[in-house]
């Protein structure tokens, strides 16, 4: 006795993901042929490719140009870079999309404190970022600079101590020869009231 059962289930559909769109109750792929792609899940559309900041794109992925950079693999904001060089572009994001040496948003400040693990950057007079081992030359030519600045300190307060004494030997002379001058006044006086 064959016999009949009833299910019943409860579907539910997961989210449309990455690449894709939701359209007329279903999720359909963006085409990447005609440059169109999605990067977040839930969209309602796809983004169109922008030829004056992206090379290409697949239906979930952004290849940017030299020059451009973007936050995360989940955005389609690209920002263009004060530094053209300091971003490579590519299909990497953050600082994985910057130059050795720089790091951060649109790769504008450099490595300082090694994250990267390629080496510590440090930021020139003219804005590029370099290796921290040039900061050991400017340390020595500060060190340098202060020394000598020391010695000329050094030098003008011994001069002025100096100076100060010859002052007061002067005053002092000054005011005995003002004495002996008054003295000698008076006897020429004295010679004459005599004469």
């Amino acid at each position: 006795m064959p016999q009949n059962y009833n299910f019943i289930f409860k579907i539910k559909t997961l989210p449309c993901g990455i690449g894709e769109y939701y359209s007329k109750k279903q999720c359909l792929k963006c085409d990447y042929d005609k440059g169109y792609y999605s990067v977040r899940k839930n969209s309602v559309e796809c983004q169109r490719l922008d030829p004056t900041k992206m090379k290409s794109v697949t239906s979930y992925q952004i290849e940017l140009l030299t020059g451009f950079w973007r936050h995360s693999y989940y955005s389609h904001y690209v920002e263009q870079c004060e530094n053209s060089a300091s971003c490579l572009g590519g299909w990497n994001v953050d600082y994985e999309s910057c130059s050795i040496g720089y790091i951060g948003a649109i790769c504008n400040e450099c490595d300082i404190y090694n994250i990267r693990g390629q080496y510590s950057y440090i930021k020139s007079l003219s804005g590029i970022c370099q290796k921290k081992e040039k900061q050991q030359e400017i340390l020595l030519i500060t060190f340098v600079l202060m020394l000598f600045i020391f010695v000329i300190t050094y030098v003008i307060s011994l001069l002025k101590s100096e100076m100060h004494m010859m002052f007061k030997r002067m005053k002092q002379l000054t005011i005995h020869y003002r004495i002996l001058f008054q003295c000698e006044i008076g006897i020429n006086l004295m010679i004459l009231k005599i004469n």
